[in-house]
């Protein structure tokens, strides 16, 4: 009886130390044994950690498994130092529960091996390999061009132009690819690389029960949020032709300043901040613009998540000759205007209507609004 006991609990004791799923990989090109590793959280928000986990690979190996306790697939990014010109190579590892697996990491295209679904994993990724290098190669040639004095802002519309068309076409290679295999959980992580979020809304139509509810299903959730969260920011765009909604803010002296008071002029609606790098870059531009086109252009300047304190001497530092206004903690302007980057510059014609609507430091912008104001 106690043999038999034993035997049992032995069993149990083995059952409880089963391996956790494990990717083995391998670094073909690393210039040292130092890896650095993030595993992102379930939901694929962020990273865990916002320190990376130093892993050494032993003779250019290492291992790395699901969390225990986890019943969903997880991301870990990697990335190491490589022996071609002293660059560094990044990855990207897919655990999934029941599943282990090998990757080869180099500095072209990483190869999974393992079991069925890794190899399901790699044949999918070799369908992209082309649209991916084509990518590359165009962003390379770009900062090629630029290093070599070319125009920085028609450059950057031939590049988003280029892309543009190599994402729609890897967007429609996803679609396929979900259509033909709405079963494998691989068609969950497919979804991940659609880069459009009504591709993706169609691609989620798509997808089966049995992967969208099994142990891929993190995935699923996260991109059909995105999906609903790009939607809603679209619908509330400023387009060409709104009206913009009215505001008040309070000036840098106190004076209530309504958007209304201003009709009769175009109006740049400059949302920034002095946190914000490349608000305060295009500054030089902004003045240069404004001397220039001054008696018909007004520019209002709205300060965002700064502190009173730090806003006023931002202005006075930079000497912005424009009406200066701040969004403090009680006013909705940003989901009024549905701003999500700074700086975003929003061109309302002297009626009040949107012109144009800039987002980041774009050199377009003060082109545009020569032609705009020499009509």
């Amino acid at each position: 009886m106690k043999k038999t006991l034993l035997f049992f609990a032995i069993t149990a004791l083995l059952c409880s130390c089963k391996a956790q799923p494990t990717i083995t990989v391998t670094l073909e090109d690393a210039a040292n044994d130092t890896v650095r590793v993030q595993m992102l959280k379930a939901d694929l928000s962020d990273a865990e950690s916002r320190t990376p986990e130093i892993i050494i690979a032993k003779d250019g190996k290492f291992s790395y498994s699901l969390p225990e306790k986890s019943d969903v697939a997880r991301i870990a990014y990697f990335s190491y130092a490589t022996k071609t010109g002293g660059g560094q190579n990044n990855g990207i590892l897919y655990l999934v529960p029941g599943e282990n697996g090998t990757y080869s990491a180099n500095i072209t295209l990483g190869k999974y091996d393992g079991s069925t679904f890794y190899k399901d994993l790699m044949q999918m990724m070799e369908g992209f390999y082309d649209l991916n290098v084509q990518m590359a190669e165009i962003q390379q040639d770009a900062m090629s061009r630029l290093r070599k004095g070319e125009d920085r802002a028609a450059l950057a519309a031939e590049v988003e132009g280029k892309l543009n068309e190599l994402m729609a076409k890897s967007d429609e290679k996803a679609i396929g690819y979900i259509k033909a295999h709405a079963d494998n959980d691989v068609s969950a992580i497919v979804l991940t690389r659609i880069y459009d979020y009504k591709a993706a809304k169609e691609a989620l139509g798509l997808i089966s029960d049995k992967v969208r509810n099994g142990r891929c299903r993190n995935f699923v959730k996260a991109i059909k949020q995105n999906a609903e969260q790009k939607e809603r920011e679209e619908a509330g765009k400023m387009h060409e032709g709104d009206v913009a909604p009215d505001f008040t803010l309070k000036s840098i002296n106190g004076k209530n300043i309504s958007l209304s008071s201003l009709r009769g002029k175009y109006v740049m609606l400059d949302f920034w901040g002095s946190w914000c790098g490349w608000c305060i870059k295009g500054i030089p531009d902004m003045k240069a613009c404004y001397a220039k086109h001054k008696d018909k252009l007004e520019i209002l300047g709205i300060d965002c998540n700064d502190p009173v304190d730090r806003w006023k001497n931002a202005v006075a530092k930079h000497k912005l000759p424009w009406i200066n206004v701040r969004a403090d903690e009680g006013s909705d302007i940003l989901a009024k205007y549905s701003i999500q980057g700074f700086p975003t510059k929003i061109i309302l014609s002297p009626e009040g209507k949107v012109v144009k609507v800039f987002v980041g430091e774009d050199p377009q912008m003060y082109k545009f609004i020569d032609e705009l104001l020499s009509k």
